[in-house]
């Protein structure tokens, strides 16, 4: 006979207490609390809810760049274009775009400059002469349906190392900006994440983006700090507190980053088997 199943339980609900051979094992308090928990991403958007910022979109940055929305239209969410349906702690749905960006990244950079920050004059030469980063490098079509081993540097080929990172760090924004409008986001953005390392990105996500508002958090503990906050849902006096910075300025002409985004967005689709897709979803 089948046990049955389980009832649901709301993420921060006590669902049990730490088994004794753990409490040996770990030297762990007796009787500590076992929550229900959340997932990941949910987790680290969990974090800019109990701070205040609900309407925000919140794009997480690694391995994958992760970009959360809960005012995304579900009829917007486009399985091909990874595109996901999260929920949020509340069990509301929370549109998601996701990407490899960051081995997309590592494709463009090499891995011989772990310590060399990208150049903005070295991003306005890309910009200026027209070498642009075309997706997919990996085998993950991300935003772009049937690109994936696709990818390929056109226009004129980076010289050396920091024109590869200055090339991918611009590469890096321009996904990013990608998943923002895929989700629709034109409001306020909060970036997190290891692509913040390079102060360029927040800076160029921000330039192509100007009517936007653009901040960042530089803090590497967004999992952590959201499901940590679990323990005080329903009983925190005030909002949870974090800090949000304005990015750096990029010295660019507006008009020329926008017209090379906009050529960016056209080659990156030309390259792929998207466009019949990206009618529909637009």
């Amino acid at each position: 006979m089948a046990k049955p199943a389980a009832a649901f339980a709301k993420a921060w609900e006590t669902v049990g207490t730490i088994r004794p051979v753990l409490v040996q094992r770990y030297g762990l308090p007796s009787g500590m609390q076992v929550l229900t928990g959340i997932h990941d991403s949910s987790a680290n958007f969990y974090r800019y809810q109990a701070a205040g910022f609900d309407e925000a979109t919140v794009v997480s940055t690694g391995t994958w760049i992760v970009a959360l929305s809960g005012k995304t239209p579900l009829n917007l969410l486009d399985e091909h274009r990874g595109m996901t349906c999260n929920s949020d702690v509340n069990g509301k749905p929370v549109g998601g775009a996701l990407t490899m960006g960051g081995r997309e990244f590592t494709h463009v950079a090499g891995r011989d400059d772990a310590h060399l920050n990208a150049d903005a004059a070295l991003v306005s030469r890309m910009i200026a002469q027209g070498t642009m980063a075309l997706p997919s490098f990996g085998d993950d079509d991300g935003l772009f349906p049937g690109s994936a081993g696709k990818g390929h540097i056109a226009g004129p080929q980076p010289a050396d190392a920091a024109e590869r990172k200055a090339l991918a760090v611009l590469y890096a924004a321009l996904l990013t900006v990608e998943c923002l409008d895929a989700l629709g986001s034109s409001g306020r953005v909060i970036l997190d994440g290891s692509f913040l390392r390079d102060p360029l990105y927040a800076a160029l996500v921000a330039a192509l983006r100007p009517q936007g508002d653009t901040v960042s958090n530089l803090d590497t503990y967004g999992v952590a700090s959201g499901a940590a906050l679990l323990a005080s849902h329903g009983t925190r006096q005030s909002r949870a507190a974090i800090a949000l910075e304005k990015p750096p300025v990029f010295d660019h002409p507006p008009a020329d980053l926008a017209a090379y985004a906009r050529r960016w967005q056209a080659a990156a689709r030309q390259a792929t088997n998207s466009n019949v897709l990206y009618e529909r979803s637009s």
